[in-house]
């Protein structure tokens, strides 16, 4: 380490939001066919090196410990048209 300086700190402000509209709300699904939908992996050759999509429990990790996105994919949520943008202090 050629140098060190000391970073002066600054008192953060929680942020307001806006309250969701009854108008954005998704509309209840059945639940059986959400579960009996999700079933179906996807057919991305690399999906079972994904184990943060479907934990199975390979590699010796603790299964079902994912990202649980196998309903909203039975939903027909693919992220598509949607912009992501990822902030860090």
């Amino acid at each position: 380490v050629h140098t060190a300086v000391q970073q002066t700190g600054f008192k953060r402000v929680k942020r307001g939001y806006r309250p969701l509209s009854v108008d954005n709300l998704v509309p209840p699904y059945d639940q059986k066919l959400i579960i009996a939908q999700a079933r179906q992996d996807p057919t991305d050759p690399y999906f079972r090196f994904q184990w943060y999509l479907k934990n199975t429990g390979q590699n010796g990790g603790k299964p079902r410990l994912d990202l649980n996105v196998a309903a909203a994919w039975a939903q027909g949520v693919t992220g598509k048209n949607v912009t992501t943008a990822i902030m860090d202090d």
